[in-house]
């Protein structure tokens, strides 16, 4: 039986809010002070503000490290299945699993970092873009800064907290979606290839799941049920590399015969895999000359057309 140990969300909630609080209250206070002569110290402003900010975000930082080191996973034990799936829904369970576990898994928003950044960058700037509309909206500046402040608070914690590991995170695995979907649109420029997805390796315990392996694969033309394509990971995840299997083996026998392998995963790589495996396949199965012939001739005219 496998035990999460976890802190409560609400530490983070409470802690994240006070820290903003607390730093928007200190931005309304200091700006009121150095917007008096804004213009006869620009610089103290300027470094004044990015202070701030930058002590905000290690404050958010500190905490959001704190609650995400405390998650625990004790004694999994993974009971895994293999399956092909369409990439939509892989690309649905990858969804469901970025929300079923967002407290513990590691994943980068790149948008809401680019959203901080801006955000950060354009905070300091308040004065200078309330001022042209006048003395009385330049009046409202510290009230604008400390809402800025607020809400670069709220945007850095939905970035941050995400993107940091988590002891229990080490179990459960993202797959390199981008990667896969690149991989698969390589497959789907080949006309031998009718049928392309993802070989995905997805293990189960105790009421969480995980997706522990995503191989981009595809299916060759008259071959289905027997002839897989596959993209194997180098090892920094990279899809550099193809292979065709032999699936007509015993049924539980998911992984299949190694039939042909190439470095490369190139058009042309994997067209001379596929024409390869074919001749490989039909002559150890015992087809005579004429079918292996007339799947030669599919392929070779599939290749022609493209």
């Amino acid at each position: 039986m496998s035990k999460l140990s976890s802190p409560s969300a609400t530490i983070l909630n409470i802690g994240s809010f006070v820290i903003i609080l607390i730093w928007a209250y200190i931005g309304l206070m200091a700006s009121e002070y150095l917007l008096v002569d804004f213009f006869q110290r620009i610089e103290i402003w300027m470094l004044t503000s990015f202070l701030l900010e930058l002590s905000m975000l290690i404050a958010i930082l500190s905490v959001c490290w704190w609650v995400k080191s405390k998650w625990l996973m004790i004694d999994i034990q993974w009971e895994y299945s293999i399956r092909e799936i369409e990439l939509q829904e892989l690309e649905a369970i990858y969804n469901e699993y970025l929300g079923a576990y967002p407290w513990f898994i590691n994943h980068y928003y790149f948008k809401r970092i680019l959203l901080m950044i801006f955000v950060f960058l354009i905070t300091p700037l308040v004065p200078f873009l309330t001022h042209p509309f006048g003395i009385y909206a330049f009046s409202y500046s510290p009230v604008f800064f400390a809402l800025f402040l607020i809400g670069l608070g709220i945007i850095s914690v939905r970035a941050i907290y995400p993107a940091l590991p988590s002891p229990a995170g080490d179990g459960f695995s993202l797959p390199p979606l981008s990667k896969v979907k690149s991989a698969i649109r390589v497959l789907k420029n080949i006309d031998s290839v009718s049928w392309t997805g993802v070989k995905v390796n997805i293990g189960q315990f105790d009421g969480y799941y995980t997706i522990a392996d995503a191989q981009p694969v595809g299916r060759i033309r008259g071959f289905e049920s027997v002839l897989r394509v596959e993209f194997s990971e180098d090892v920094e995840g990279h899809y550099k590399s193809i292979r065709v299997v032999d699936l007509s083996g015993a049924p539980e026998d998911q992984e299949g015969k190694l039939l042909f392998e190439s470095n490369s995963a190139s058009l042309d790589s994997i067209r001379r895999a596929i024409k390869k495996s074919i001749a490989s396949f039909s002559k150890s199965h015992g087809y005579d000359d004429d079918t292996m012939e007339f799947f030669q001739e599919l392929h070779t005219s599939s290749e022609d057309n493209e």
